[in-house]
């Protein structure tokens, strides 16, 4: 996914540079966030209803995996490093 620098303007039809800066910076809660939050209404109300479907689903999906990674990194703070750390105490 690109990411939009703050020092260029927003391409026409996303809702808020605030917005589109706090889901790249990947704050917030993960159902919190919705391709329609991102986008102007006049911008949806543009496009096709297919592919305001397609747009939504694609989102949902990286969403998704943005929460599934989040889920990981959880994982191996909480029970990897301390599982790792015990086995060198063990070992030594």
């Amino acid at each position: 996914m690109r990411h939009f620098s703050l020092n260029e303007p927003l391409p026409s039809g996303l809702a808020s540079e605030d917005s589109l800066e706090r889901f790249q910076n990947g704050e917030g809660e993960d159902n919190e966030w919705a391709w329609h939050y991102l986008v102007t209404k006049e911008a949806r109300e543009s496009l096709p209803e297919q592919e305001v479907m397609r747009q939504s689903a694609m989102f949902e999906l990286i969403n998704g995996e943005r929460s599934y990674v989040k889920d990981l990194e959880l994982v191996k703070e909480v029970g990897g490093n301390p599982l790792r750390q015990l086995c060198r105490l063990v070992l030594n």
